[in-house]
């Protein structure tokens, strides 16, 4: 027993020469900077550039094993900026070795400072990092896996880093072939102590320019909590806090099987801020519009899923001013985007987003054409694969209002389909099935629309801002047009239409006044006064009309009123926007107590009303003295048979009269 006892002695006593020898003679007989020469050569051989230590090396030993690293920089790869692909001023590794005799790895926080890396593209796409990668894969050809062999050194049995701080760095990306530069400055990142599956803190702040950011560039900050655990492959960030420009998002996120088919989970918030500040802060001109007071709140909260080649978004909530989108989201194989979605929208005006209205000189169709050149994205509509529900409690957009809106919309091979639509407006319903084709040469628009009990004069007024119709009205349409452009619509337009309207009037013309004046011009007497409304009251309105290239024509318009029959018939031009167009108006009613005493001999006289011009300026025309033509022979006509009566009264008494009558 004291044999053993003494050699066990004998064996402390050696370890604690030797850690005596490592802890103060290696120190004093190695200088680790006269390796310096070896270590710059060793690197220029395997990346062929120059690897420059201005600074001193420093090496620990006990408890330590430590390298400090000063002022050192790696030199551009050829052809690119003179300045180094990257340099530090100080770095510290240390690692405690009496651990490392139970394959433990316990390091201390490894530290940076005046970090400093170049990212470089030139015009031809090549990169000032591509030759050290082509390097490494040349030293290290890919191997496959195979199970340790027999006395191969045993993995590591733990892993524990002090921390990770990075101080004062810089990193500049300048990427020729794009033409954008964006340069990192003040970046820090501090972490805690890193252990596998334990929570480590960490902390990030820079200050970021480049192109498209303000000249004094954006400050981002990003805090968080990460805990990785490798032997599980999972992965979990909380109390994350993200801030910049005066925006806050804040939220957790957890991974599963992060080394191989990752798949991740977690919810985002963003807390109120203010859009238009957002805007600025990102050096973006916010947009005019109409309403001042727009984008002025904002915040959103939504939950999220998703892995290499899909993402999630559900419990979606977004606020805008005085807008709440509810819904979610989903996009599945990235390579070719297929995405879902469901969306709910209480309230919205749209024009309060669109530029104020100014007051434009009407564009020329070849202007108006070329305006409008490419507008339906073709290509992007040909690979799109969407399908969802929208529906909106509350919408005005174009002026028009409109409540319950709900459509389906489905895109798949080139067809956009939007239906079925439905809309409450204006006292009345709409329905909708509008299909765009991009599959051919030129993009086809199908239109199978209707509008049932609509009170039309309201609708126009907001619409159009013209007030030249009133009534209920029920319309429905079976519409094709094919281009790219709303001229070439027009052109192309064609299709069938019917159309109702009841208890409404035509504002503008007064055909009863119309026909007055007509008729006392005829007559070479004055125009008689009249006060009633510039408008021609009807109780039923209804006709139906065949579109060809844009030209709409009409052969059986009928307007009913206690007062008059009318029909009609003609073409309106679209692409034109002229109107050559027969009214036929017959006074049917008693217009005595109206002033109309004066008509009395027209009645039942079918009476022409031409009308032509354009859309924005009609004129109205009475061809009264065709009729007044046709009305003067008829009375010369009986006039004479009158006569002829009485003279073969005298000469033949009554039974020869009664014969001519």
């Amino acid at each position: 027993m004291s044999k053993l006892i003494r050699w066990a002695g004998l064996g402390v006593g050696a370890l604690l020469v030797l850690i005596i020898v490592a802890v103060v003679v290696l120190p004093m007989i190695i200088d680790p900077n006269d390796f310096k020469p070896e270590i710059a050569s060793a690197v220029e051989s395997s990346t062929g550039r120059t690897l420059t230590m201005k600074g001193d090396l420093e090496l620990s030993v006990f408890p330590w094993l430590g390298v400090g690293i000063g002022d050192s920089a790696l030199s551009n790869a050829k052809g690119f900026s003179s300045q180094p692909f990257a340099q530090v001023e100080t770095v510290q590794i240390r690692v405690k070795l009496l651990p490392l005799l139970s394959r433990e790895l316990v390091m201390d926080t490894v530290v940076l400072k005046g970090l400093k890396v170049s990212l470089e593209t030139d015009k031809s796409g090549r990169t000032n990092w591509q030759d050290l990668a082509g390097a490494a894969a040349e030293k290290k050809p890919a191997k496959k896996e195979t199970a340790p062999e027999p006395g191969a050194a045993p993995a590591l049995a733990g892993l524990a880093i002090g921390g990770v701080e990075i101080e004062d760095a810089q990193l500049v990306w300048d990427d020729r072939q794009a033409g954008s530069r964006y340069q990192v400055d003040d970046l820090s990142l501090k972490t805690g102590a890193i252990g596998s599956g334990e929570r480590v803190p960490v902390s990030l702040s820079m200050r970021v320019k480049g192109s498209g950011l303000p000249a004094s560039g954006l400050a981002p900050e990003l805090d968080f909590d990460v805990a990785v655990d490798i032997d599980a492959q999972t992965l979990k960030l909380s109390d994350l806090v993200f801030q910049v420009a005066g925006m806050t998002m804040e939220g957790d996120l957890s991974g599963k099987q992060i080394m191989s088919d990752a798949s991740f989970n977690g919810k985002l918030k963003i807390r109120e801020f203010v859009p238009r500040d957002l805007m600025a802060a990102f050096d973006v001109t916010p947009p005019e519009t109409s309403d001042p007071a727009v984008l002025s709140r904002a915040d959103a909260v939504l939950a999220l899923a998703a892995t290499p080649n899909s993402l999630k978004l559900s419990d979606i909530r977004i606020r805008l001013d005085d807008s709440t989108v509810d819904g979610s989201l989903s996009v599945a194989n990235f390579a070719r985007p297929a995405m879902r979605f469901g969306i709910s929208l209480d309230t919205i005006d749209v024009d309060r987003y669109l530029p104020p209205q100014q007051e434009t000189t009407p564009a020329t169709p070849t202007a108006a054409a070329a305006a409008g050149a490419g507008m339906i994205p073709v290509e992007t509509l040909r690979s799109l694969d969407l399908a969802g529900k929208l529906s909106i409690a509350e919408l005005k957009a174009a002026q028009l209002r409109s409540r319950d809106v709900s459509m389906e919309l489905k895109a798949k091979d080139g067809v956009v389909r939007i239906y079925p639509a439905k809309a409450s407006l204006y006292e009345g319903s709409y329905s909708g099935d509008v299909k765009l084709d991009v599959r051919g040469k030129k993009p086809v628009i199908s239109l199978n629309e209707s509008l049932s009990g609509v009170q039309i004069g309201p609708l126009l007024k907001d619409m159009v801002d013209q007030d030249r119709l009133q009534g209920k009205t029920d319309i429905s349409a079976k519409l094709t047009a094919k281009g790219q452009t709303p001229e070439a619509f027009k052109r192309t337009l064609n299709g069938n239409l019917s159309f109702t309207f009841a208890n409404g009037a035509v504002k503008g013309v007064n055909l009863i006044r119309l026909i007055r004046k007509a008729q006392a011009i005829l007559k070479g007497k004055p125009v008689p006064a009249d006060n009633t409304p510039e408008q021609t009251d009807f109780s039923e309105m209804q006709g139906t009309a065949v579109v060809t290239n844009g030209v709409l024509r009409n052969d059986d318009l009928l307007i009913k009123s206690p007062l008059l029959r009318v029909d009609g018939k003609g073409t309106v031009n679209l692409p034109a926007e002229t109107i050559d167009y027969l009214v036929t108006t017959k006074l049917v009613g008693s217009l005595e107590g109206q002033g109309g005493k004066d008509l009395e001999e027209l009645k039942g006289v079918a009476i022409p009303v031409q009308v032509s011009g354009t859309f924005a300026e009609p004129r109205y025309q009475v061809k009264l003295d065709t009729v007044v033509k046709d009305a003067a022979k008829k009375e010369i006509k009986k006039k004479v048979k009158k006569k002829l009566e009485k003279k073969l009264e005298k000469q033949f008494g009554d039974t020869l009269k009664g014969l001519l009558r």
